[in-house]
């Protein structure tokens, strides 16, 4: 791939915007979008990559299961001392959650100090969305009362992907049960 971009002769072209269009539009090509995005960085001085480019690759490493690949960016962004903006985080929890792999979520939603991040009601509601898909109640009632409890307040969507969750995995009545609460 690389070979091919370089022979097409596009440093006069490669900007910002260029890179952004092309991790939008690859977005379920994780492995290839960061070796194009390495490729620009590398070969063209000229293109110094911003938050959005950032984040638009984390997003897409997460959304194709890179992991390991995604935190290294994230680490590059971190040592340029780009911030990680709370919807990309959150973006990156629920797909954690989608995956079922709820330890990573968590381990991500306690270091978020470490990334300038704060954790908002948008981040909180995504871990939620995490722990409800794999049915993991006991943690979801903990986190709403540490959300309480470290002063962000529970909005609707809070109460809804409780509700959703609960209703996916069969349980009726604690919907109930939590309103009299």
């Amino acid at each position: 791939m690389e070979r091919t971009l370089n022979k097409m002769c596009m440093s006069s072209i490669v900007n910002s915007e260029l890179v952004y269009r092309v991790l939008r539009n690859c977005c379920h090509c994780g492995v290839e979008s960061f070796r194009f995005f390495n490729w620009a960085r590398s070969n063209h001085p000229q293109y110094d990559p911003t938050t959005v480019e950032f984040e638009e690759l984390l997003k897409t490493l997460a959304r194709t299961r890179h992991w390991e690949t995604m935190w290294k960016v994230a680490y590059q962004m971190k040592s340029q001392d780009l911030p990680i903006s709370p919807s990309v985080v959150s973006f990156i929890i629920e797909h954690y959650g989608k995956h079922g792999l709820i330890d990573q979520a968590v381990e991500l939603f306690n270091r978020l100090k470490n990334f300038n991040c704060p954790q908002t009601a948008e981040i909180y509601n995504s871990l939620l969305y995490a722990l409800c898909e794999v049915k993991n109640f006991q943690g979801a009632y903990a986190l709403i009362r540490r959300m309480i409890r470290k002063g962000s307040v529970p909005d609707k969507i809070t109460y809804s992907v409780l509700v959703n969750g609960w209703c996916s995995a069969g349980k009726m009545k604690e919907p109930k049960n939590f309103w009299k609460k």
